[in-house]
């Protein structure tokens, strides 16, 4: 009796843990009821359920009532925007099946032709905020103006350029997959979301990228078509640019690509130097002219023969040429005896290369996708440059002259099971290979050396949400190898990244990540033909160089009230086996090389703050910089960076400015005396598909620096002048043509 009193026990207390257990984790039926304030019926809205920071729901509403499913209970954050009433916004644990009811109110109120709109807070993610995009800037046409609203971002609209608040380039990604230039044929009004992370996982950190942007987008897809000319040239001519990019598609397939040539004329850098070795010395003046010429093009197609398969293929060509041709004059001195000095100096570089690539994405019933990447890269990079000096009746000659093959592949297997109950999983390979091919042409016979790096990198990351705490952690181990002059060096490495951060009340956040990464040795620093034309000082490769391992910690506090933004950073950096310069003497000469030399170490600070009004924004930082060079004493350095854009009608005057003091290296110190950056434009929006620009890219006088060189018994000191590039203007043409912009495929295909 006792026996079966317990087994009904059990059966009961089993019951009861299922019905629990289907409440908490089984799916949850939401019914919206929607009312608005003058009890006319919605004529339509945008509806968005969000997890955390993971998009569970997007619609297009003209009803009163509507149901959607919510995966698991949780906390959802439920918004409902429209033109004719204000924005809904609500934040709510739903844990069964529900009734919201949904009260819109009165609309923004109109003063002549003055509109006050309230704006849409960011959500807050483990790694950075996702964005949503005003009605203004959805209707503005053009995505890099859009974009340009969000506080995190520094957009050029003229040059179609993103940066990070910091300075930094971000990866662009649309709907989570890797792109170059996709933002282009992006119609602003297809844009449901805008997510910029400042933090990145252990997938990304094998690239290189520590910043992103991902734009999502709308999944409607008819005809379409997107057509732009542009092109820029400086005034007088030096620089510029002249080509076009087109989209073609339909629902299932589209055609894209685009073509660019490029000029540089008469690109003149004057010079002031002197060396000294021992009691031999070397006073020179004089200047460069460069000239180049390129041209570009790439095609893409794009194909989805079912709503849960992509495919496309893209195939790059580029080729560049640039020549320089330099002269100076000034003394050589050698036991107190003065005699004169002419050198001229004769560089030309060709590179190039073809990249072809094919991309594959499957989407599981459950919104998880694994992706397949392959990768096949072709380049060439020649150089020649012939340096003579001639002292009274005697000259003496220094060739380069280089060429170097390149083949890479690479392979990347990823799957991402989404915003799932158990929080968000991604699991992933990349294997990689590059052979590379040094032929010294200068010397006869010519000598060629062979470089092989390979890597293979297993990652896994993982996030989720806990109440107001965000978190994410990545793992990976990495597999290295190098051969160089016939010696192979192989190595294991861990990668991590990890991710925690906290929201506040008002509008308040607290962000703190951990990376470590490790980096190969460039194939130049590996060669060890000699790379320098000067006769005193030497540069060459070092074979025996192992990869860097770095540390980095960030800490970021953000603070948002009203249109003003404010953030304070804080950063440490910590290099081990750091592959730096040195320079050694070798009886007559000064040798520069590459070693690994122990460690070095930066630590950042500073403070931000932007405002972004209805037309003006304004953004201004500051920082201070210390560094630790192995075996030296710390230098430090600050600088101040920032940017304005006011909007006038169909008029916009953008500007940016950024400067810092000196800048490091374990050998040199480079000085600035006026700003890195000084850039003014101003732009005209003439048609719907006619925009004009006029800018000055330096306005802050002739740019200009000086860079120190001291080891042992060398020195050097140089200063530069940039008279060309300096108070220059240029204008730019630009005229786009889109139909049905709304319904383009998704660009996915990754563009290393």
């Amino acid at each position: 009796m006792t026996t079966a009193g317990n087994f009904k026990r059990i059966i009961l207390l089993t019951l009861l843990f299922l019905l629990e257990s289907s409440a908490l984790f089984g799916q949850i039926k939401l019914h919206l009821d929607i009312k608005t304030w003058d009890h006319h019926p919605l004529e339509s809205g945008e509806l968005l359920v969000q997890e955390g920071d993971s998009v569970v729901h997007f619609s297009i509403i003209k009803a009163q009532t509507t149901d959607l499913i919510l995966p698991k209970a949780g906390l959802y954050s439920v918004q409902l925007a429209s033109s004719s009433y204000e924005t809904f916004e609500m934040e709510r644990f739903f844990s069964t099946d529900s009734t919201l009811n949904i009260f819109l109110d009165k609309p923004a109120v109109a003063l002549g032709e003055v509109v006050i709109t309230g704006k849409v807070s960011p959500k807050v993610t483990a790694t950075g905020e996702i964005f949503k995009l005003s009605k203004k800037a959805k209707a503005s046409g053009d995505p890099f103006r859009a974009l340009s609203e969000i506080p995190l971002l520094q957009v050029d609209i003229s040059s179609q350029s993103v940066k990070m608040r910091t300075g930094e380039s971000p990866l662009i990604l649309v709907d989570g997959h890797l792109v170059n230039s996709g933002i282009q044929p992006i119609h602003p009004e297809t844009i449901e979301t805008v997510e910029v992370s400042e933090v990145v996982s252990a997938r990304y950190l094998q690239m290189g990228v520590t910043k992103i942007v991902n734009i999502r987008l709308r999944k409607d897809i008819p005809f379409y078509s997107y057509v732009d000319l542009r092109t820029r040239h400086d005034i007088p001519p030096r620089e510029g640019f002249a080509g076009a990019n087109f989209e073609l598609g339909k629902k299932t397939f589209a055609v894209a690509g685009g073509a660019f040539v490029d000029y540089l004329t008469n690109d003149r850098i004057r010079y002031v130097s002197k060396e000294q070795m021992g009691q031999e010395e070397k006073s020179l003046s004089g200047f460069s002219s460069a000239k180049s010429r390129g041209i570009d093009g790439h095609l893409l197609l794009k194909w989805v023969p079912s709503p849960s398969d992509y495919f496309s293929a893209l195939i790059k060509a580029k080729t560049s040429r640039k020549r320089t041709e330099g002269k100076q004059e000034g003394t050589y001195t050698t036991l107190g005896k003065a005699s004169s000095l002419k050198t001229t100096d004769n560089n030309s570089v060709l590179d190039g290369g073809i990249l072809a690539s094919l991309f594959h994405e499957h989407t599981f019933q459950n919104q998880s996708t694994l992706s397949t990447f392959f990768k096949y890269n072709h380049g060439f990079y020649d150089q020649y440059q012939n340096y003579q000096e001639s002292y009274d009746k005697d000259q003496s000659s220094y060739l380069v002259d280089l060429a170097t093959l390149r083949k890479q592949y690479a392979l990347s297997i990823d799957y991402e099971s989404g915003k799932q109950s158990f929080g968000s999983l991604a699991i992933g390979n990349n294997l990689e290979y590059t052979q590379d091919k040094v032929t010294n042409q200068g010397i006869s016979p010519a000598l060629t050396a062979h470089v092989g790096l390979w890597s293979n990198y297993t990652h896994a990351t993982y996030s989720n949400q806990w109440g107001k705490l965000y978190y994410m952690a990545s793992l990976g181990l990495q597999g290295l190898a190098v051969k160089a002059a016939d010696k192979n060096h192989s190595y294991w490495r861990p990668r991590a990244a990890v991710s925690l951060t906290l929201k506040l009340p008002h509008y308040q956040s607290l962000r703190g990540s951990y990376y470590l990464t490790n980096v190969l040795p460039e194939s130049r620093n590996l060669v060890s033909f000699n790379l320098s034309t000067n006769p005193w000082f030497k540069e060459e490769g070092n074979p025996f160089l192992v990869p860097m391992q770095i540390h980095q910690f960030n800490l970021g506090y953000d603070c948002t009230f009203e249109d003003f933004r404010i953030w304070l950073f804080g950063d440490h950096n910590r290099y081990n086996k750091m592959i730096e310069p040195y320079v050694r003497q070798e009886g007559q000469y000064q040798i520069k090389s590459y070693r690994n030399n122990g460690t070095y170490t930066s630590t950042e600070g500073g403070i931000g703050a932007n405002y972004s009004g209805e037309n003006f924004q304004i953004s201004a930082t500051t920082y201070y910089t210390s560094e630790v060079f192995n075996g030296q004493s710390p230098k430090g350095s600050f600088g101040v960076k920032g940017y304005f854009r006011w909007d006038f009608g169909d008029f916009f005057i953008y500007s940016s400015l950024s400067w810092r003091n000196r800048n490091y290296t374990a050998i040199s110190q480079t000085i600035y005396k006026n700003p890195l950056e000084a850039h003014i434009q101003i732009a005209w929006q003439a048609t719907n598909r006619l925009y004009l620009s006029l800018g000055l890219p330096y306005f802050w006088g002739t740019k200009s620096d000086i860079t120190d060189i001291k080891q042992g018994s060398y020195t050097s000191h140089q200063q530069t002048f940039y008279g060309s590039a300096s108070l220059r203007p240029w204008l730019l043409i630009s005229w786009t043509f889109r139909k049905n912009p709304k319904l383009a495929i998704p660009r996915k295909i990754p563009d290393m």
